[in-house]
């Protein structure tokens, strides 16, 4: 079964801008209000006014980027950080299955040669655990969590030809 009615209201707002000529920030702002309007089950369960799933209020991302040259070469240092607010990840909102307002950060470090290139990166820089997904194990519950992976960091090294 699925609600008869539900609606979205929001916005987005994405800017991207060179600060000088070497920095460039990234943001980006959503707003989007996904809510039941009419939601009643067949066995009568009223879910009207339940924010839908997976669906924040509101998500924002800031970045900063800087090239630094290096002769022929370029060193690119790169920092995000991710916000979203509450979410649940169940239709009937089970105990649970809410996703608290989180924040991650990414860092990347590039030595770009042009025709070939070597990096480190960092994701989750907090170590935060967020939830990446969600299945509900029947009404009333419980639900099962899946998060997303823990702090990771590695190097990569790239030819191009």
């Amino acid at each position: 079964f699925n609600a008869q009615k539900v609606t979205i209201k929001g916005d987005q707002l994405d800017i991207l801008m060179r600060v000088f000529s070497a920095d460039q920030i990234n943001i980006n702002v959503g707003y989007s209000k996904g809510r039941d309007v009419d939601f009643l089950t067949p066995q009568g369960q009223d879910y009207a006014g339940f924010q839908i799933s997976y669906a924040p209020d509101i998500t924002a991302l800031a970045g900063y980027t800087h090239n630094m040259p290096l002769g022929s070469a370029t060193l690119r240092a790169h920092i995000d950080w991710r916000y979203e607010s509450s979410w649940w990840g169940t239709f009937n909102h089970v105990p649970g299955t809410k996703q608290v307002a989180s924040n991650k950060g990414d860092a990347y470090l590039t030595y770009d040669a042009g025709n070939w290139s070597v990096g480190a990166w960092v994701k989750n820089i907090q170590n935060r655990p967020v939830i990446a997904a969600i299945a509900a194990a029947g009404v009333p519950g419980p639900g099962t969590t899946y998060l997303d992976p823990p702090r990771t960091f590695g190097a990569r090294f790239s030819i191009n030809y």
